[in-house]
């Protein structure tokens, strides 16, 4: 790689951004989850709703991140391995959650 394309690397935050952007999607996953979990039976059909809509929402912009995660990792030969099993992990996560609320 020449310098243009190491400084174009690093600007783009590298694999250490990917991987936080796994962590907020599972992180924000996660919470959905514990939320609606614990407080199943205390809650309303509207915070129900309100669940179901983050969920998909969380779930879908996870998975679309992912998607573009998958890419970056295919077209840069630096930390594809990493870009790829991130992204894998991501589309998986949000792609189960959708069709999981959904079902």
């Amino acid at each position: 790689m020449n310098s243009i394309q190491v400084t174009a690397a690093r600007s783009r935050g590298g694999i250490r951004q990917d991987a936080l952007w796994a962590l907020a999607e599972t992180a924000a996953l996660f919470l959905i989850f514990i939320v609606a979990f614990t407080g199943r039976d205390a809650f309303g059909d509207s915070v129900k709703m309100l669940l179901t809509i983050l969920s998909i929402a969380a779930g879908s912009i996870g998975t679309l991140a992912g998607l573009l995660v998958a890419k970056r990792g295919l077209s840069e030969s630096a930390g594809r391995f990493g870009r790829l099993a991130i992204a894998g992990w991501m589309v998986f996560a949000g792609a189960y959650t959708v069709v999981h609320v959904l079902s």
